[in-house]
Protein backbone atom coordinates (compact mmCIF):
# COMPACT_ATOMS: atom_id res chain seq x y z
CA UNK A 1 0.00 0.00 0.00
CA UNK A 2 1.11 3.54 -0.70
CA UNK A 3 1.99 5.76 2.25
CA UNK A 4 -0.70 7.79 3.98
CA UNK A 5 -0.46 11.47 3.06
CA UNK A 6 -1.89 14.29 5.19
CA UNK A 7 -4.47 16.19 3.13
CA UNK A 8 -6.39 19.39 3.82
CA UNK A 9 -9.71 19.77 1.98
CA UNK A 10 -11.28 23.20 1.61
CA UNK A 11 -14.67 23.59 0.01
CA UNK A 12 -15.12 27.06 -1.43
CA UNK A 13 -18.80 27.90 -1.54
CA UNK A 14 -21.84 27.01 0.50
CA UNK A 15 -24.22 24.14 1.21
CA UNK A 16 -25.01 23.77 -2.50
CA UNK A 17 -21.44 22.64 -3.13
CA UNK A 18 -21.10 20.56 0.07
CA UNK A 19 -21.24 17.25 -1.78
CA UNK A 20 -18.05 18.03 -3.67
CA UNK A 21 -16.08 18.45 -0.44
CA UNK A 22 -17.61 15.29 1.01
CA UNK A 23 -16.78 13.31 -2.13
CA UNK A 24 -13.18 14.53 -2.13
CA UNK A 25 -12.76 13.55 1.53
CA UNK A 26 -14.29 10.13 0.82
CA UNK A 27 -11.99 9.48 -2.14
CA UNK A 28 -8.88 10.50 -0.20
CA UNK A 29 -9.81 8.40 2.84
CA UNK A 30 -10.67 5.47 0.57
CA UNK A 31 -7.13 5.70 -0.85
CA UNK A 32 -5.70 5.52 2.68
CA UNK A 33 -4.84 9.19 3.15
CA UNK A 34 -5.39 11.20 6.33
CA UNK A 35 -7.69 14.24 6.32
CA UNK A 36 -6.05 16.93 8.43
CA UNK A 37 -8.51 19.73 7.66
CA UNK A 38 -12.03 19.61 6.22
CA UNK A 39 -13.97 22.83 6.15
CA UNK A 40 -15.97 25.27 4.07
CA UNK A 41 -14.84 28.82 3.34
CA UNK A 42 -16.41 31.74 1.51
CA UNK A 43 -15.67 32.26 -2.19
CA UNK A 44 -13.44 35.23 -1.51
CA UNK A 45 -9.95 35.61 -2.92
CA UNK A 46 -8.54 37.16 0.25
CA UNK A 47 -9.93 34.38 2.43
CA UNK A 48 -8.52 31.75 0.06
CA UNK A 49 -5.08 33.38 0.23
CA UNK A 50 -5.33 33.59 4.01
CA UNK A 51 -6.19 29.90 4.29
CA UNK A 52 -3.27 29.06 2.03
CA UNK A 53 -0.92 31.07 4.24
CA UNK A 54 -2.09 29.17 7.33
CA UNK A 55 -2.09 25.72 5.72
CA UNK A 56 1.34 26.11 4.12
CA UNK A 57 2.74 26.71 7.63
CA UNK A 58 1.03 23.59 9.01
CA UNK A 59 3.12 20.49 9.56
CA UNK A 60 0.13 18.13 9.35
CA UNK A 61 -0.75 18.56 5.66
CA UNK A 62 1.42 17.74 2.69
CA UNK A 63 -1.33 18.38 0.15
CA UNK A 64 -4.04 21.05 0.06
CA UNK A 65 -7.17 20.52 -2.02
CA UNK A 66 -9.62 23.25 -2.95
CA UNK A 67 -12.91 22.38 -4.58
CA UNK A 68 -16.01 24.31 -5.43
CA UNK A 69 -15.90 27.46 -7.43
CA UNK A 70 -12.98 27.02 -9.82
CA UNK A 71 -14.64 28.10 -13.07
CA UNK A 72 -13.93 31.18 -15.13
CA UNK A 73 -16.91 33.24 -13.95
CA UNK A 74 -16.24 36.31 -11.80
CA UNK A 75 -17.84 34.56 -8.81
CA UNK A 76 -15.29 31.71 -9.06
CA UNK A 77 -12.11 32.98 -7.35
CA UNK A 78 -10.20 29.80 -6.49
CA UNK A 79 -8.00 29.38 -9.55
CA UNK A 80 -6.80 32.96 -9.72
CA UNK A 81 -6.23 33.29 -5.96
CA UNK A 82 -4.19 30.08 -5.78
CA UNK A 83 -2.32 30.52 -9.07
CA UNK A 84 -0.91 33.84 -7.81
CA UNK A 85 0.57 32.12 -4.74
CA UNK A 86 2.25 29.13 -6.41
CA UNK A 87 6.01 28.78 -6.17
CA UNK A 88 5.97 26.14 -8.91
CA UNK A 89 3.13 25.48 -11.34
CA UNK A 90 2.03 22.12 -12.70
CA UNK A 91 0.35 23.35 -15.88
CA UNK A 92 0.02 19.83 -17.26
CA UNK A 93 -2.63 19.08 -14.64
CA UNK A 94 -5.12 21.57 -16.06
CA UNK A 95 -4.23 20.57 -19.61
CA UNK A 96 -4.80 16.87 -18.93
CA UNK A 97 -8.01 17.53 -17.00
CA UNK A 98 -9.46 19.54 -19.90
CA UNK A 99 -8.35 16.84 -22.34
CA UNK A 100 -10.17 14.16 -20.34
CA UNK A 101 -13.23 16.38 -19.99
CA UNK A 102 -13.26 17.10 -23.71
CA UNK A 103 -13.76 13.40 -24.36
CA UNK A 104 -16.88 13.51 -22.17
CA UNK A 105 -18.25 17.03 -22.63
CA UNK A 106 -16.88 18.33 -25.88
CA UNK A 107 -15.94 22.00 -26.23
CA UNK A 108 -17.53 22.90 -22.88
CA UNK A 109 -14.35 21.48 -21.32
CA UNK A 110 -12.47 24.70 -22.17
CA UNK A 111 -14.30 26.39 -19.26
CA UNK A 112 -12.85 24.04 -16.65
CA UNK A 113 -9.99 25.27 -14.53
CA UNK A 114 -7.69 22.75 -12.98
CA UNK A 115 -4.85 24.36 -11.08
CA UNK A 116 -1.99 22.53 -9.41
CA UNK A 117 1.46 23.31 -8.12
CA UNK A 118 3.46 23.79 -4.97
CA UNK A 119 3.63 26.45 -2.30
CA UNK A 120 6.22 26.30 0.49
CA UNK A 121 6.75 22.54 0.35
CA UNK A 122 3.04 21.71 -0.05
CA UNK A 123 1.24 20.43 -3.14
CA UNK A 124 -1.95 22.32 -3.97
CA UNK A 125 -4.80 21.17 -6.22
CA UNK A 126 -7.86 23.17 -7.25
CA UNK A 127 -10.66 20.98 -8.57
CA UNK A 128 -14.01 21.99 -10.04
CA UNK A 129 -16.97 21.27 -7.78
CA UNK A 130 -18.71 18.95 -10.25
CA UNK A 131 -18.83 15.46 -8.72
CA UNK A 132 -18.05 13.66 -11.98
CA UNK A 133 -15.03 15.89 -12.57
CA UNK A 134 -13.73 15.28 -9.04
CA UNK A 135 -13.96 11.52 -9.55
CA UNK A 136 -12.27 11.79 -12.95
CA UNK A 137 -9.46 14.07 -11.74
CA UNK A 138 -8.75 12.07 -8.61
CA UNK A 139 -8.99 8.67 -10.27
CA UNK A 140 -7.07 9.41 -13.45
CA UNK A 141 -4.66 12.19 -12.49
CA UNK A 142 -4.12 12.89 -8.80
CA UNK A 143 -4.16 9.58 -6.93
CA UNK A 144 -2.04 7.59 -9.41
CA UNK A 145 0.73 10.23 -9.25
CA UNK A 146 0.39 11.84 -5.82
CA UNK A 147 3.47 10.30 -4.18
CA UNK A 148 5.55 10.85 -7.32
CA UNK A 149 4.38 14.47 -7.53
CA UNK A 150 5.39 15.07 -3.94
CA UNK A 151 8.83 13.60 -4.65
CA UNK A 152 9.28 15.69 -7.81
CA UNK A 153 7.64 19.00 -6.90
CA UNK A 154 8.56 19.39 -3.25
CA UNK A 155 12.26 19.90 -2.55
CA UNK A 156 13.66 17.85 0.31
CA UNK A 157 14.97 19.73 3.34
Amino acid sequence: MARSIGCAVLLVGDERQAQSGQLLVSILEGAGHKITQDRTIKPDGLQIKGELAILTQSQSSEVIFFTGRTGNALRDPIGDAVRQQLDRRLDGFGDLLRSLLYQQQGSRAMLAQGVAGSIRRKMVFCLPGDLDIIELAMGKLVLPELEHLLDQMIPRA
